[in-house]
């Protein structure tokens, strides 16, 4: 499985994010993209069944710049973090057809929990430690935890 992952910005939520894929990782080949250009030179090449591909745009100008693009995304499985929660923010993302869409004050767990189902891994101590108290599944998915976007 080949996790891509185009984050803009310098924030918190931004190295909080790295730092889970870095840590999911282990068994995967990840790449990190802060340009858009080289994000979509890696896009034309991904294989849909193999590829997930996390997006977080930190303000509404890089939303717009991953937009864009918006016809190469279906290369890839993506997980959508939104800048905010303002409507037009939601509709713009929603158009990008994500599998899973978050925001940036959404739980790391939960963006975690997105990519370790689309990537159909084993549950890990990581997604135990935030959830302990939730119910898992045959698969070792979380039951309930979120919403498919699409």
């Amino acid at each position: 499985m080949n996790i891509i992952s185009y984050c803009t910005g310098k924030s918190e939520c931004i190295k909080n994010i790295s730092s889970l894929i870095m840590l999911y990782s282990k068994n995967n080949n990840v790449e990190f993209y802060k340009d858009i250009e080289d994000f979509l030179c890696r896009l034309r090449q991904s294989d849909r069944n193999n590829t997930v591909a996390v997006i977080c745009a930190e303000t509404i100008e890089d939303l717009i710049d991953v937009y864009l693009i918006k016809h190469f995304l279906y290369k890839a499985a993506l997980i959508m973090i939104l800048p905010d929660d303002e409507p037009a923010t939601q509709a713009m993302g929603f158009m990008l057809r994500p599998i899973f869409i978050f925001n940036t004050n959404s739980n790391v767990c939960d963006i975690y929990t997105a990519l370790q189902a689309l990537t159909m891994s084993e549950k890990s101590n990581i997604i135990a430690d935030c959830f302990p108290e939730q119910n898992w599944n045959q698969t070792g998915a979380l039951v309930g935890t979120f919403c498919r976007a699409a």
